[in-house]
């Protein structure tokens, strides 16, 4: 199965977000994990990393009262998020270039 990336879609969020400045509405995306629900033929309702659907909820609430982009119900550190989307910020902004970077040139 493939894992899904929360950053990625937190980059998404802030573009939608810049979008959406000054019309009232917000966006936040949750990255919950596994969660047990009967999706997939419940295929998620044992193991020790899967959350339950109510405190996936109750993170996003929360999440969304506070204006948060991004909700990770799983993760203690809050910095790690945050280190993550500035590398990933740091990434997109520098990446976005015309030439090669010199670790592509032919016979670097």
């Amino acid at each position: 199965m493939r894992r899904r990336r929360p950053g990625n879609r937190a980059l998404r969020t802030d573009r939608l977000l810049a979008e959406l400045a000054g019309t009232g509405v917000s966006a936040t995306v949750v990255c919950p994990g596994r969660v047990a629900t009967e999706w997939s033929g419940g295929q998620n309702q044992n193991g020790s990393d899967v959350m339950s659907a109510r405190d996936v909820a109750t993170a996003t609430a929360l999440a969304v009262e506070r204006g948060d982009t991004v909700c990770v119900p799983g993760l203690a550190e809050a910095e790690a998020l945050e280190r993550l989307l500035e590398t990933e910020s740091a990434l997109v902004s520098e990446g976005n270039r015309s030439v090669l970077a010199d670790r592509y040139q032919p016979g670097f």
